[in-house]
Protein backbone atom coordinates (compact mmCIF):
# COMPACT_ATOMS: atom_id res chain seq x y z
CA UNK A 1 0.00 0.00 0.00
CA UNK A 2 1.17 3.19 -0.99
CA UNK A 3 0.48 6.00 1.60
CA UNK A 4 0.49 9.93 0.47
CA UNK A 5 1.29 12.74 2.78
CA UNK A 6 -1.13 15.52 2.85
CA UNK A 7 0.51 18.85 4.37
CA UNK A 8 -3.04 19.75 5.04
CA UNK A 9 -4.28 17.47 7.45
CA UNK A 10 -2.63 17.55 11.06
CA UNK A 11 -3.95 16.02 13.81
CA UNK A 12 -3.13 16.44 17.66
CA UNK A 13 -3.64 13.11 19.56
CA UNK A 14 -3.78 12.00 22.94
CA UNK A 15 -3.01 8.42 23.76
CA UNK A 16 -2.05 6.09 26.62
CA UNK A 17 1.02 4.57 25.88
CA UNK A 18 3.10 1.17 27.58
CA UNK A 19 5.46 2.00 30.53
CA UNK A 20 8.15 -0.08 32.30
CA UNK A 21 9.56 0.10 35.96
CA UNK A 22 12.82 -1.18 36.26
CA UNK A 23 13.61 -2.22 39.67
CA UNK A 24 11.12 -3.96 42.52
CA UNK A 25 7.46 -2.39 42.11
CA UNK A 26 5.28 -2.07 45.49
CA UNK A 27 2.77 -0.10 43.89
CA UNK A 28 0.75 -0.45 40.65
CA UNK A 29 2.17 0.87 37.08
CA UNK A 30 0.20 3.28 35.45
CA UNK A 31 -0.16 3.58 31.72
CA UNK A 32 1.74 7.11 30.47
CA UNK A 33 -0.37 10.22 29.16
CA UNK A 34 1.67 11.07 25.41
CA UNK A 35 0.36 14.01 23.03
CA UNK A 36 1.23 13.57 19.31
CA UNK A 37 1.08 16.02 16.74
CA UNK A 38 1.63 14.97 12.80
CA UNK A 39 -0.04 14.76 9.53
CA UNK A 40 -2.27 12.19 8.97
CA UNK A 41 -1.02 9.55 6.57
CA UNK A 42 -3.00 6.56 7.08
CA UNK A 43 -6.14 5.78 8.74
CA UNK A 44 -8.61 2.23 9.05
CA UNK A 45 -11.06 0.80 11.83
CA UNK A 46 -8.07 -0.05 13.31
CA UNK A 47 -5.14 2.63 14.04
CA UNK A 48 -4.27 6.02 12.58
CA UNK A 49 -0.34 6.70 11.34
CA UNK A 50 0.94 10.54 12.14
CA UNK A 51 4.11 11.42 10.91
CA UNK A 52 6.00 14.36 12.07
CA UNK A 53 7.49 15.55 8.82
CA UNK A 54 5.72 16.23 5.47
CA UNK A 55 7.70 17.05 2.76
CA UNK A 56 3.89 18.34 0.28
CA UNK A 57 6.00 18.88 -2.98
CA UNK A 58 7.22 15.38 -3.21
CA UNK A 59 4.31 13.79 -1.43
CA UNK A 60 6.93 12.04 1.56
CA UNK A 61 7.07 11.85 4.99
CA UNK A 62 9.43 10.68 7.60
CA UNK A 63 8.82 9.68 11.66
CA UNK A 64 5.32 7.97 11.56
CA UNK A 65 3.69 6.68 14.47
CA UNK A 66 1.22 3.96 14.10
CA UNK A 67 -1.23 4.31 16.89
CA UNK A 68 -3.69 2.17 17.33
CA UNK A 69 -7.28 3.67 17.71
CA UNK A 70 -8.33 1.40 21.20
CA UNK A 71 -5.72 3.78 23.44
CA UNK A 72 -6.67 7.18 22.01
CA UNK A 73 -8.26 9.67 24.26
CA UNK A 74 -8.94 12.44 22.27
CA UNK A 75 -8.39 13.38 18.69
CA UNK A 76 -8.50 16.64 16.84
CA UNK A 77 -7.84 17.72 13.82
CA UNK A 78 -5.26 20.84 13.40
CA UNK A 79 -6.07 24.22 10.79
CA UNK A 80 -2.19 25.03 9.19
CA UNK A 81 -2.26 27.97 7.48
CA UNK A 82 0.08 28.89 4.37
CA UNK A 83 2.60 31.54 4.06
Amino acid sequence: MIYMANADKAVYVRRLDSVMVFGWQSEAVTLSEIQSVGYLVHEDDKHVEIAQICFDERGEFNGVFAIPKSVILERRTLRIGKA
